[in-house]
């Protein structure tokens, strides 16, 4: 039977060229001006994925073919990805954000393109092996990239904008590079085993593949590419056992290069520059302190999310929207208090699984996970079909994406493959050949004769445009030049975005809300662009206007900053209220978050002086117990801040005008928020004003912090706490207080010291004990001079 001509074969090449063009530049492509490398590779890949679109558009309404829409639209293997796509378009009608999900259709439309144009254009073996090298080649270019980045070889221009001990290369950030890695050396490794005369050069690509995969120092890769290893290995094994012999020496050597240079890794030398350790590196994920703490969080934040729509979800593309509220849920009870320093903004669940059923709902996880469910029992069927032949080339093929697609999946629990566009592609791609060998239509050697009858329908007559037709192209064509031209704003406005932080960093800050508001009249919708507008406004002093913005920001891009910088403008403009509501908002959502705890700290030192101004001394001291709980949970998070003297020289104030009866007092506070200290103990002593012009005693303010649930086991009783003040080496003053009650939250203690002052250096001493055991240790200094304050 003889292969008739594809009537218009220029389109259908075209279409493929395409696509090895997107395939080979997106990973690679980058913008030094763009706040990150995604949005210029995403920028790249849906203008790219659009104009492809047009042109299967004119080849549908030029060489159409109803067999083969029909055989597209109705597979085993296309219904449930068009079901999964109509879910995330229907997930539209109650997201929060819909910028933010459109912003997210945008990758998930590449992903779909890629799928779907594989299925329509390509057809032979040439173009498999040229989609496959274009990906490895990609992967080969950014691998030799990191690996001079790791012995110091690096553009200028990453030098003060990125810094990173670990490497990106023309990724942006290691693990996503790592990701690709671990799935394209499955490629490599493939194309090495039926390449004969550029073998050993697709060996030298492996072991680049491999040693950048190394030096990326991401564990969740280096697993997902261990544990599709042993999958690829088993199917070998199972299924092509026969190429499995016969290629048995080659394998033996790509085991061998990966094991020396696993090797090189494992023990300082020349190679070694920064002496990596893979093995304490691959080990240290079993501690907390680790990335896998964070990881913890961001997983239990996203099952807050779940709870609390598990069905609909909360709309494609928000989770982060709806994030800093499920963490703030999760690290508001007092069992998740140890996750409080691990507290982060993420726009990724770090486990796509999560992600997406956290964004489309049960619905939505259930069609993707049988996307997956049918792609390998339709895989393994295949394979055993084949079997029963001598050599199957398909098979071996198959075998290969197996363990590229199992790698993305397996680090897909650790990690977001499916929202990054250059490793996402390559996922959809495997899937889309996948489907194609399965099905037969794919133009091998040993399958020439079914390909020909399977894909006889495609080479009908070309058919002359009709009116609708036309109609219909227009009405594509003015939709893929208005989402081409929103892609391009957005990426613009970016461009501005970059240019204002780069001058806040360097305090230009007029300059960078000149450019904060050119990236707003681009895109109104760029929230990065109001958040930074609130941190340039606020070295500007231009209240009112950092409000607005705020508003604004917090819709898409809600960082800690946002609530902080809001609350601050309502401090300078008096409105107290509202700018402790801001701060409740912001030390919810970020109970880390130093400037919050600071902010909250002054507002009620304000609310304390004028109480102390009004005579109301009961509440002022209510007051200034909060400013001082406040700020010395901010001096936790943030070591380097000093609490303002003013806060001394209130509670000094309130000295002066009350009647002392005792020589020491405790005050109960309950924090507002969960106090976080990483020891089981903690003691910090205001510094004390003290005065020569007069008889009046000055006060000791110490806060002390019982952790709930130490390891002592004792009653509060059981603690005593031993105070001394000395001049010069020699005990001046001490007081022991025994007995003493400790509850799981702060507690203040003041004490009154009545003896006369001589001008001199004095220190504080604290110490903390349990049954004379010491506990915690703590000492200030400070100086009485003759002038009447220090």
């Amino acid at each position: 039977m003889k292969e008739k001509k594809d009537p218009f074969p220029s389109l259908s090449s075209f279409i493929c060229f395409g696509l090895f063009e997107l395939f080979f530049l997106t990973p690679l492509i980058f913008y030094g001006w763009a706040t990150t490398f995604s949005v210029t590779k995403e920028t790249f890949a849906q203008i790219g994925f659009l104009v492809l679109t047009f042109i299967w558009a004119i080849d549908l309404f030029t060489n159409s073919s109803r067999e083969k829409i029909k055989w597209i639209l109705t597979s085993t293997f296309s219904l449930p990805v068009i079901i999964f796509g109509l879910i995330l378009l229907v997930s539209l009608i109650w997201s929060k954000s819909l910028y933010a999900s459109f912003i997210s259709l945008g990758v998930w439309g590449c992903f779909f393109s890629v799928y779907f144009l594989t299925l329509w254009s390509v057809r032979d073996k040439k173009w498999v092996e040229l989609l496959l090298i274009a990906v490895v080649g990609a992967g080969f270019i950014a691998a030799g990239y990191s690996i001079l980045q790791f012995y110091g070889i690096e553009l200028p221009i990453w030098r003060k904008v990125m810094g990173r001990m670990r490497l990106f290369s023309t990724f942006g950030n290691p693990n996503y590079l790592a990701d690709y890695l671990a799935a394209s050396l499955h490629l490599a490794v493939l194309l090495f085993l039926i390449q004969k005369r550029t073998k050993f050069f697709w060996l030298f690509v492996v072991a680049t593949l491999y040693t950048s995969l190394i030096l990326t120092y991401t564990r969740g890769a280096w697993v997902a590419l261990f544990l599709s290893g042993i999958f690829v290995v088993i199917l070998l094994f199972i299924y092509e056992r026969k190429f499995l012999f016969d290629k048995r020496f080659s394998i033996m050597l790509v085991l061998t290069v990966l094991v020396s240079l696993t090797a090189i890794f494992l023990f300082p030398n020349p190679l070694n520059l920064n002496k990596r350790n893979i093995f304490k590196r691959s080990t240290s994920i079993i501690h907390l302190k680790s990335s896998a703490s964070q990881r913890i969080l961001i997983w239990s934040s996203a099952i807050e999310m779940i709870k609390e729509k598990p069905f609909l979800g909360t709309g494609v593309g928000n989770f982060g929207v709806y994030y800093p509220e499920a963490q703030g849920k999760f690290l508001s009870r007092k069992e998740n208090k140890n996750y409080i320093p691990q507290t982060n903004r993420s726009t990724k669940a770090h486990n796509d699984y999560l992600q997406i059923w956290a964004e489309t709902g049960i619905l939505g996880i259930i069609s993707f996970l049988s996307i997956l469910i049918i792609l390998y029992r339709e895989i393994i069927n295949f394979l055993k079909r084949q079997r029963k032949k001598d050599l199957s080339f398909s098979s071996i093929f198959i075998i290969f994406f197996t363990g590229a697609i199992s790698s993305f999946l397996i680090h897909a629990t650790v990690s977001f493959p499916f929202h990054i566009v250059q490793n996402g592609m390559v996922f959809w791609l495997l899937f889309a050949l996948t489907e194609k060998i399965i099905q037969k239509r794919i133009n091998w050697e040993e399958n020439k004769d079914e390909f020909l009858n399977k894909a006889s329908f495609q080479n009908e007559p070309s058919k002359p445009i009709g009116k609708l037709a036309w109609i219909f192209l227009i009405l594509i064509g003015i939709c893929i030049f208005y989402l081409s031209f929103w892609r391009i704003r957005i990426f613009l406005s970016d461009i501005h975005v970059k240019k204002a932080e780069i001058f806040i960093e360097a305090g230009f800050y007029s300059q960078a809300r000149k450019e904060l508001n050119r990236a707003i009249k681009i895109n109104p919708y760029n929230a990065q662009a109001f958040a930074d507008l609130t941190q340039a406004d606020i070295y500007l002093g231009i209240y009112p206007e950092i409000i607005q913005a705020a508003k604004k920001a917090r819709l898409n891009w809600n960082i800690a900053g946002i609530y902080n910088r809001e609350a601050f403008a309502y401090l300078k403009l008096g409105k107290l209220n509202k700018a402790a509501k801001a701060l409740d908002r912001c030390i919810f959502l970020y109970p880390n978050f130093a400037a919050g705890y600071i902010n909250y700290g002054y507002l009620n030192l304000l609310k304390g002086e004028r109480n102390i101004k009004k005579g109301n001394l009961s509440e002022a001291e209510k007051n200034l117990d909060y400013a001082f709980l406040f700020y010395v949970q901010g001096k936790i998070w943030k070591k380097n801040f000093n609490i303002p003297e003013r806060l001394s020289l209130a509670y000094y104030s309130i000295n002066e005008k009350k009647n002392w009866g005792k020589e020491w007092m405790i005050r109960e506070i309950h924090p507002p928020f969960l106090f976080y200290c990483k020891d089981n103990y903690f003691m910090f002593i205001l510094k004390p004003v003290a005065r020569l012009d007069n008889d009046n005693p000055f006060n000791i303010i110490l806060m002390v912090y019982k952790k709930g649930g130490s390891k002592s086991g004792r009653k509060t009783s059981d603690f005593s706490l031993v105070v001394r003040i000395k001049n010069k080496q020699k005990s001046w003053w001490d007081k022991k207080i025994t007995n003493l009650k400790l509850s799981t939250e702060p507690v203040i203690l003041e004490f009154n010291v009545k003896k006369k002052l001589y001008p001199g250096q004095y220190t504080i001493f604290a110490e903390l004990r349990l049954k004379e055991k010491p506990l915690y240790r703590v000492k200030r200094k400070f100086a009485v001079f003759l002038q009447k304050l220090h």
